[in-house]
């Protein structure tokens, strides 16, 4: 059975929702990802995304890249438009606005960063529903789009398990270290039971995969990449294990001691 919203519940969903997208831009505007942030890049990325060649096709993409007035005025019109249609959830113009913003936004982020980062653009899709002025229009598809997110964690999931990318040494290890090594930079941080049966799942994977640390060929820095260091091993905390097993370079982490205490817990978990 289809529930149908009503005025008031619309317009509960119509503030959260787009509350949420503000937050969600605010935190992008604080890691320096909006479009006025990226001064100027002059490589892309666009891959077989038609969506992706419509939007630069019309020319958006290198007006907004070569002008930084165009973009900041772009960024902050986005940002405005999510709390313009909190605040006034009845105006079918501005998430018709916002959606239509948002989708470039995400467009043009992932063009310019040379990678299609799925973690924002998904949310473009949660806008659609509230483009229809029609209260049973919008439960339709409202409802339709709580399935076809359901449809999309399912469908990767059957794709990565008849596809063999779940039991690939290289990509498993790659989830489990991007999703969890923030987590585990946390001090006293206890990992959850799905987290722990990941991470005892990857160990079983990798462990025919992984040659003992005697095998391995020895991993050298410059005196300019040992500096940068702290920040590498953040993004790649295997790349201090093998660090660690080569014994060619002596690492100090004294300063950095929850990164250090992660790095030290993830030795045993990836290696």
């Amino acid at each position: 059975m289809i529930p149908f919203y009503n005025d008031n519940s619309r317009i509960r969903l119509t503030r959260l929702v787009f509350v949420w997208l503000f937050f969600v831009l605010s935190y992008q505007w604080w890691a320096d990802l909006m479009l006025s942030q990226l001064e100027s890049p002059v490589l892309l990325r666009l891959d077989l995304d038609l969506t992706y060649w419509i939007i630069h096709l019309t020319g958006i993409g290198e007006l907004i890249r070569s002008n930084y007035p165009v973009a900041l005025t772009f960024d902050i019109t986005l940002s405005a438009l999510c709390l313009l249609t909190a605040f006034f959830p009845k105006r079918i113009v501005l998430p018709l606005l916002t959606g239509i913003f948002f989708l470039v936004y995400c467009v043009l982020l992932n063009s310019y960063q040379c990678w299609h980062y799925h973690n924002i653009i998904t949310l473009s899709l949660l806008i659609v529903p509230f483009c229809f002025k029609s209260l049973k229009t919008f439960s339709l598809a409202f409802t339709g789009l709580r399935y076809f997110v359901a449809f999309i964690y399912a469908s990767a999931a059957i794709w990565k398990i008849f596809r063999g990318s779940v039991f690939n040494s290289g990509q498993m290890q790659w989830l489990i270290e991007h999703n969890y090594v923030d987590r585990l930079a946390i001090d006293d941080y206890k990992m959850n039971f799905l987290e722990t049966a990941m991470f005892n799942l990857s160990k079983c994977l990798n462990f025919r995969a992984r040659k003992p640390a005697d095998q391995r060929p020895p991993v050298t820095l410059s005196e300019q990449q040992s500096n940068a260091l702290p920040v590498i091993i953040a993004q790649h905390p295997s790349l201090y294990c093998a660090l660690l097993a080569s014994k060619s370079i002596e690492i100090t982490l004294d300063h950095h001691e929850p990164m250090r205490n992660s790095l030290l817990y993830g030795e045993n978990l990836f290696i």
